[in-house]
């Protein structure tokens, strides 16, 4: 019917002479498509002519003919568009897609909606949890305008000011931010060492996610800061050295070997402790090309320097032995 230059209209403009009935009782329900039911119509309405008055007769012959099609149509379709009307009505946005929420160790929150990550504008870091609205701003706030509330660490996130145009959403950083969460997962769940959490992690992500998540010395490092606070090392700061104490779990490796290997006591002033294995010791007598380091930037408080021995083998630098010295 959208087209007015049509076979069909056209017929039906140039016939004067029409076969008046009633169009819908001749109407049978048929599996046949829409175009041929028109055309079956305009054959009934056109083949058997009979006078009338032809003023009266394009008006009446109108109506009858447009109610009578438009019956069968929702007479047949009507289950169909109803069905269709409900189904639209169950469509709800994936909550993932629209709020993703994730904290880090030092309970900075960042949330990801449609595409896009944010961080806390407004209130204070030590106010969040307890707020009941949060502003939320781009986390690329420097070059993207884009701003959001929400009723504090709760859905719904509403959009309050659109993102730049040359910050276009990135619906990898979803997949970055619940790969950071399994990170602290495996990371608290698993005695493996830190290289081996690290391709246990990367086995599940794609390559875009890979290429954003950071290279493997930060996610190493990230691993053992997730583990040492899980074990409260954090909380233990002793102030002097005979305060020290060296906790079970750091006294062997993680394939169960001897590694707090030798102390010279709480009593000493110049309390030395040796971390090491049997096997770096069989090395070291092995090998005969030794070098030592020496580094204060990564000292504990209460001690002064972190002393390493490496040996060369065939060309490899490996460290052997640590020792912390007053």
């Amino acid at each position: 019917m959208s087209n007015i230059n049509s076979p069909l209209v056209k017929r039906l403009r140039s016939n004067k002479n029409y076969h008046l009935f009633n169009v819908k009782s001749k109407i049978i329900a048929s599996s046949s498509e829409t175009q041929n039911n028109f055309e079956n119509l305009v054959d009934q309405l056109c083949d058997q002519p009979k006078n009338f008055i032809e003023g009266d007769s394009e008006n009446y012959i109108e109506e009858i003919f447009l109610s009578g099609f438009q019956l069968y149509v929702f007479d047949n379709d009507e289950k169909n568009v109803i069905d269709m009307v409900q189904n639209f009505e169950k469509i709800e946005l994936n909550s993932d897609e629209e709020w993703l929420l994730s904290c880090s160790q030092r309970k900075s929150y960042k949330l990801y909606s449609n595409g896009h990550c944010y961080v806390v504008d407004k209130p204070k870091r030590d106010l969040v949890e307890t707020s009941s609205k949060i502003y939320w701003r781009c986390e690329f706030y420097n070059d993207c305008r884009g701003r959001g509330i929400s009723n504090g660490l709760r859905q719904p996130f509403k959009m309050t000011l659109n993102h730049s145009l040359n910050h276009p959403n990135r619906p990898e950083d979803k997949e970055k931010l619940i790969s950071k969460q399994n990170l602290r997962e495996i990371s608290v769940s698993s005695n493996e060492p830190p290289r081996a959490v690290i391709r246990e992690f990367h086995a599940g992500l794609s390559d875009e996610c890979i290429s954003l998540i950071g290279k493997k010395d930060s996610i190493r490092r990230q691993i053992i800061r997730t583990r040492n606070k899980e074990k409260g090392y954090y909380k233990n700061n002793p102030q002097s050295l005979s305060e020290l104490e060296i906790p079970d779990e750091l006294k062997t490796t993680f394939k169960g070997y001897k590694f707090y290997f030798g102390d010279s006591g709480k009593t000493d002033k110049n309390r030395i402790i040796f971390f090491t294995t049997e096997q770096n010791l069989k090395i070291l007598g092995t090998y005969p090309d030794w070098y030592s380091d020496g580094t204060f930037d990564i000292a504990p408080n209460i001690f002064k320097q972190v002393y390493t021995l490496h040996v060369d083998i065939r060309g490899t630098i490996l460290p052997m032995l640590y020792a912390l010295l007053p």
